[in-house]
């Protein structure tokens, strides 16, 4: 899209402050609701705003103002204050569920998970990005959000069935 270097600072501050503001609307409601729904909405809301910023993204070639910077960045924007705030809800949500005495561990347990996809999410997207051109940062970003959304729902099927997802394979297996 031809940032300047203004556009690229602009960009970063509404990715920064709109995860930032985010935090406590997503944490009111999920404190409210169930936190699997609040993930589940909020992941497949994400993963609608990556799809929209694709559709805004100049590259696509679209008529008229649709491929403008201004739906660029509210796109953005979005994506980043249903996503942002992941984290969070996921160690919220963890924490329902664990003993008091595991917080920690489990804390650190997920801390290590998303740091693995910290490491291995950019060369992996870079791969996606090199197939793809550069919208296929925003697929890849689509794709998992999808995959996150769809786990959760599952997990929630399965979980008002009394199995959970994380036995489900012993269970298949005996």
């Amino acid at each position: 899209m031809n940032f300047s270097i203004f556009e690229i600072s602009l960009v970063t501050f509404l990715l920064s402050i709109s995860g930032a503001i985010s935090q406590y609307p997503i944490g009111n409601l999920s404190d409210r609701y169930d936190r699997r729904l609040v993930i589940i909405y909020s992941t497949f809301a994400a993963a609608l705003f990556a799809l929209f910023a694709i559709f805004s993204s100049s590259t696509m070639h679209l008529p008229g103002d649709l491929g403008s910077k201004f739906w660029f960045y509210i796109f953005l924007t979005l994506f980043s204050f249903c996503s942002l705030p992941m984290f969070s809800l996921i160690l919220a949500h963890t924490n329902d569920f664990v003993p008091k005495e595991k917080f920690v561990a489990a804390g650190g347990g997920l801390q290590f998970v998303f740091g693995l996809g910290a490491m291995g999410g950019p060369l992996f997207c870079s791969i996606v990005m090199n197939e793809l051109g550069p919208n296929g940062y925003f697929i890849y970003l689509f794709a998992f959000h999808i995959i996150i959304a769809l786990f959760g729902f599952i997990e929630k099927i399965f979980s008002d069935n009394s199995i959970s997802l994380v036995f489900l394979p012993s269970i298949l297996i005996t």
